[in-house]
């Protein structure tokens, strides 16, 4: 009878063991939130969805559901303010406070030890960038340039830890988020050896996946490939297209009328227009404006009506901007007259002697 006991609870053990594998449990205890509502949102590296809705009072709240495979959750009131953070699995999790997170599975694990290099980076920044500025405020561009040496070498141990962890992480979600979450940014041959880390497993999850299009992006990007095209409502009446423009030399010029260096920029590129356009050279911008009167203002401002100007007001929405991985501004690049990229991230001399060059061609 003993035996058959025993047999008995083993198996509704192994039972309870296989359901708690099936779905997650995150309980939470956070003071200082308000009674009403949380909302637990995913991202899986392709699409971000709102996974779940529940009550909180007191500070008190449940989610339970599943996942088929470990995804990146924040936990965020209905305004948007953060909760928590972190790898979402088939697990228990408890939430004590702001990212106070403990529980989880593999993933989870793997994700803390990588959270750790950023709390170390982001301690040893914060500490360095006060130092600056007080070399700054006192005039000590020796200790100026000392401290900004230290912070390079400092990133340079940081990114050598994080690439070491990945060689240890593979097969494992977090590292595939990881390499997703910090690709933009990246040049390409640097976000190439990333994912070259991940388990062909990992490259063919939704993080993986996520990789793969950007290092796809990129690679269209590089000298030697045609640019990609675009068609964007003008200043002027009509459209500007990038390969329906026939010249020796296009500079596809990326900015907003709100951005300093942008409008100084536009100073540069005025005087390298007046020059170069005899022989050739035709700008089209691409303005990430949402203002249409804003952009038109600066567009007489800055005496742009010489070239061409594009915007569709969607700002770094726009599909131009995100054909081009556009993650600040200014940046150009040149396409010669076949639409082959010619050069990228040029300016002062350097952009002056390229465009002599390729337009003695």
């Amino acid at each position: 009878m003993k035996r058959v006991l025993l047999l008995i609870g083993m198996l509704v053990a192994s039972v309870i063991a296989g359901k708690a594998q099936d779905s997650y449990k995150i309980t939470g205890n956070v003071t200082g939130l308000p009674d009403g509502q949380l909302v637990l949102a995913v991202w899986d590296g392709q699409k971000g969805v709102v996974a779940a809705k529940t009550e909180i009072t007191g500070g008190k709240f449940v989610f339970i559901g599943s996942v088929k495979e470990p995804v990146w959750a924040v936990i965020h009131t209905p305004d948007g303010q953060p909760v928590a953070s972190f790898m979402l699995e088939n697990a228990e999790y408890a939430v004590m406070g702001k990212d106070a997170v403990t529980g989880g599975g593999k993933a989870q694990e793997t994700w803390m030890k990588f959270d750790a290099i950023n709390f170390d980076l982001a301690r040893e920044r914060q500490v360095l960038e006060a130092q600056y500025v007080q070399a700054e405020q006192q005039g000590n561009k020796k200790q100026m340039q000392k401290i900004d040496s230290a912070f390079q070498a400092f990133l340079v141990d940081i990114q050598a830890r994080e690439v070491a962890l990945l060689k240890q992480s593979t097969d494992n979600h977090a590292a595939a988020y990881v390499v997703a979450s910090t690709m933009n940014g990246l040049p390409l041959a640097r976000l190439q050896e990333r994912f070259g880390l991940l388990s062909s497993r990992m490259q063919a999850s939704g993080f993986g996946k996520a990789v793969a299009e950007r290092i796809a992006k990129l690679e269209q990007l590089e000298i030697g490939a045609i640019a990609p095209d675009f068609s964007l409502p003008s200043s002027d009446v009509g459209v500007i297209s990038l390969h329906k423009t026939n010249a020796r030399l296009k500079l596809v010029y990326f900015w907003a009328s709100g951005d300093a260096t942008s409008r100084v920029r536009n100073v540069e590129l005025l005087q390298l227009h007046e020059q170069y356009r005899p022989k050739g050279l035709d700008i089209i911008s691409v303005s990430l404006d949402v203002n249409k009167q804003e952009w038109m203002k600066a567009i007489g401002e800055d005496g742009m009506n010489g070239w061409q100007n594009g915007c569709d007001l969607q700002g770094i929405s726009s599909p131009a901007v995100q054909s081009y991985c556009v993650e600040s501004i200014p940046t150009l690049f040149l396409v010669d007259r076949e639409n082959c990229i010619v050069g990228k991230d040029l300016w002062g001399i350097n952009l002056r002697k390229q465009i002599t060059k390729l337009l003695k061609k």
